[in-house]
């Protein structure tokens, strides 16, 4: 089984992707974050980026910026099935506490510690943003290619 990983980036841009079995977060620890996710341009300033699992994400300009890599079976302990499920940006509330929490996780030495922090982490998550869904979750993307907007 594969572990939380945290990556620490000084200068980063990446071509889009999906995520198939994780959720990743994103900070950057100078404010510096634009991003496409799922087709829309998003700037994140000062404040925490979730991508859920299924979601596309391309990273256009980040500067200092925390990857946190989260895979779905960490999950298991809040919830048996993933499939139905996501986490809202929108609902988030505690970015500064979360913020906080991973500028400590990467500055402990002690591996007990970040487990400690880092499950801190996923239980504001839970508590925050968790949204289940009556069916698996898809996320929605924005598309402005013109064969995607014909109507069959």
């Amino acid at each position: 089984m594969r572990g939380i990983t945290i990556d620490l980036l000084t200068h980063h841009q990446s071509e889009t992707y999906r995520l198939l079995d994780e959720v990743q977060l994103f900070v950057s620890l100078d404010g510096i974050l634009e991003v496409q996710h799922n087709g829309r341009h998003t700037s994140c300033y000062d404040q925490l980026l979730i991508v859920n699992r299924l979601d596309t994400i391309q990273i256009s300009h980040a500067q200092s910026l925390i990857k946190v890599r989260i895979p779905m079976h960490f999950f298991s302990k809040y919830i048996p099935t993933y499939c139905d499920c996501y986490f809202d940006q929108n609902a988030l509330a505690s970015h500064e506490r979360i913020i906080t929490l991973l500028k400590h996780a990467i500055q402990q030495p002690i591996q007990k510690q970040h487990r400690i922090l880092m499950y801190d982490i996923l239980e504001l998550l839970f508590d925050e943003a968790f949204i289940l869904t009556s069916t698996n979750f898809l996320p929605t993307m924005m598309c402005t290619h013109t064969h995607y907007l014909k109507k069959f």
